[in-house]
């Protein structure tokens, strides 16, 4: 049986009215049962799990009268307003304590009895937090940001880095995880953290619990004169679904998921010196799937698979040296280049090598164009000629591949180029002044011939009207003769 799907439902309330948002875009077909403590929903549309058919049952605290409530659709929600039979403030929406994760406090619209005693103007629930989520903008805010934004940054590269993949998903995805999951369900390996749900609530630590960061704790504690013990569970749980939500996303499309990319660890210098064993199992993994996608035939495979566990054979002190720039550089030396040096001409290693640089290639992607197109946005300015984007590009790229500015040398020639450099400018100019000149003048030759040519397409039509109108008249004129010629025999 297909597993339900529950949309995310926005709550608010006053002192006579209940307000839902059900988080759904482009419904169709939108099922409505609504009782005196029930409110049953059912649609299709586009959720947190793409487009799919969404339900949900809520059972209510108090009574609501279904004859004055009502919904309607829009292109992004589903809003209900119900009315409540009897006027007065529902300390929660549910009849049961405990409310489902999907169940999420409208912030928007949140009114409580304190904020009407206080005055009758709304007022937003986040002023409880004053400056708060500035400050965790910029510092730590339970699923740090600053850890996520490295790995993004790493693997936005044309290097070859596929055999990095693998790991560096498994220690982003466990450190979410270990904010919010049971230590208990944490042992597991890296494909295996793909199966823990954490939609699940037996699989998840109590929100009071979970690891927040230090930054949030420090503000939450600054806010204890203004925020009730409530009010902070409610922004703590949502901490805990905002986590939960990024690791099933993550989760979904996850790499690990592909045993490619755990066979392409095997090419991971760490894993090499570290886990020789695992290793050569992971490079079996990638040569079966090299193998099975008709990549690589079997002989290569075979010799590609006993080279590689004579490589991982070696000496510890051979391998320090082979991978040093990769320890001493990190990401800076790429992959091809550590492994090009030693194997390249190698003939112990020439299927090995075959293997590596079609693996290698497997990473090239888009990087560079769109990196390309950050770096155009950089250099653009108005008016500015396309001849000089494409001058400053070939600058730019020039520095990159010379590892910085400080390491361009300037040589003599380079230096009497550009003392010619506006010499050459004015020359560029006259040049295009030419140029134009002959181009306006072309355009008047032009323009010229295009009226001599009309006026004497013009002229031909004239005479021939002419002509076809004297050749009428000549043919009526000898019809009449002909039958006068007829009637004088």
């Amino acid at each position: 049986m297909p597993e339900v799907l529950s949309p995310f439902v926005y709550w608010a309330q006053t002192e006579s009215n209940l307000t839902l948002k059900v988080d759904l875009k482009d419904v169709k077909n939108p099922y409505v049962q609504l009782e005196n403590k029930k409110l049953q929903f059912g649609a299709q549309g586009y959720g947190a799990r793409g487009l799919n058919k969404y339900a949900f049952t809520l059972d209510f605290h108090s009574a609501i009268d279904p004859e004055e409530s009502h919904y309607k659709v829009y292109d992004r929600n589903v809003d209900f307003t119900l009315k409540k039979k009897e006027s007065g403030w529902w300390p929660r929406i549910t009849g049961m304590p405990q409310k489902p994760a999907w169940l999420k406090i409208d912030f928007d619209r949140w009114k409580s009895e304190e904020d009407v005693e206080d005055d009758d103007e709304s007022r937003d629930i986040m002023e409880d937090y004053p400056n708060m989520y500035n400050k965790l903008e910029k510092e730590e805010l339970g699923y740090k940001r600053d850890e996520c934004q490295p790995f993004l940054q790493r693997f936005q590269t044309s290097k070859p880095m596929t055999p990095y993949l693998f790991e560096a998903v498994e220690k982003l995805l466990r450190y979410l995880m270990n904010r919010c999951v049971k230590p208990d369900l944490m042992k597991c390996t890296g494909p295996k953290l793909l199966s823990i749900d954490t939609k699940k609530s037996e699989n998840l630590i109590l929100s009071k619990n979970i690891d927040i960061g230090f930054a949030t704790k420090r503000l939450l504690g600054e806010t204890a004169i203004t925020v009730t013990e409530r009010q902070k569970l409610e922004f703590i749980h949502e901490c805990r679904s905002m986590l939960t939500t990024m690791i099933a996303k993550l989760q979904e499309k996850s790499p690990l998921k592909q045993k490619a990319v755990r066979g392409l660890s095997s090419l991971d210098p760490c894993v090499i010196q570290h886990s020789p064993q695992l290793a050569q199992k992971r490079f079996s993994f990638l040569l079966e799937e090299l193998n099975h996608a008709n990549i690589i035939n079997d002989v290569l495979a075979e010799n590609a698979k006993k080279e590689y566990l004579h490589f991982c054979n070696l000496k510890k002190s051979e391998l320090q040296e082979i991978f040093r720039p990769c320890d001493q550089f990190s990401d800076e030396v790429g992959l091809d280049t550590i492994y090009g040096s030693f194997l390249i001409g190698e003939a112990n290693y020439k299927h090995l090598w075959e293997v590596i640089k079609i693996c290698l290639v497997l990473s090239h992607g888009n990087a560079t164009v769109e990196g390309g197109f950050s770096v155009n946005k950089s250099l653009l300015v108005e008016n500015m000629h396309e001849k000089t984007v494409i001058a400053q590009r070939h600058i730019h790229d020039e520095i990159q591949e010379a590892g910085g500015i400080k390491n361009i040398h300037i040589s003599k020639k380079m230096l009497d180029y550009v003392r010619g450099a506006r010499k050459r400018y004015h020359e560029y100019l006259e040049m295009k002044k030419q140029e134009k000149s002959e181009k306006d003048k072309k355009k008047a030759e032009k323009r010229k011939l295009d009226i001599q040519v009309k006026d004497l397409e013009g002229e031909r039509k004239k005479l021939m009207m002419a002509t076809e109108e004297k050749r009428e008249a000549i043919d009526v004129e000898l019809q009449e003769l002909k039958k006068k010629q007829a009637s004088l025999y």
